[in-house]
């Protein structure tokens, strides 16, 4: 989970997958206030080995999605509906 907006927006998404399932992790600061930049944090996903990063910006907030980039087939990325992205990973995940 890449989140560019302080974090809290992972922090509730990341327990809603869990809660149904889906195994994700997010990238923490390094110090209470610190935010990583979101190159840092694709590169923690990448060396991580996830398959997908759930990006998070303000945009995606207002716009009530998220972006889903496929990190291992290079066939890009797509904005998902928050309300859709559990259907959207179970898609994918086939």
């Amino acid at each position: 989970m890449v989140d560019t907006t302080g974090g809290a927006e992972a922090l509730v998404l990341t327990s809603v997958l869990r809660a149904a399932g889906v195994r994700v992790d997010r990238a923490f600061s390094i110090d209470a206030g610190e935010q990583r930049s979101m190159k840092s944090q694709m590169k923690l996903a990448d060396r991580s080995g996830a398959r997908l990063a759930i990006i998070i910006g303000t945009n995606e907030v207002a716009d009530g999605t998220v972006v889903v980039r496929q990190l291992r087939n290079g066939s890009g990325q797509r904005a998902v509906p928050r309300a859709d992205l559990l259907d959207h990973l179970e898609r994918s995940s086939t």
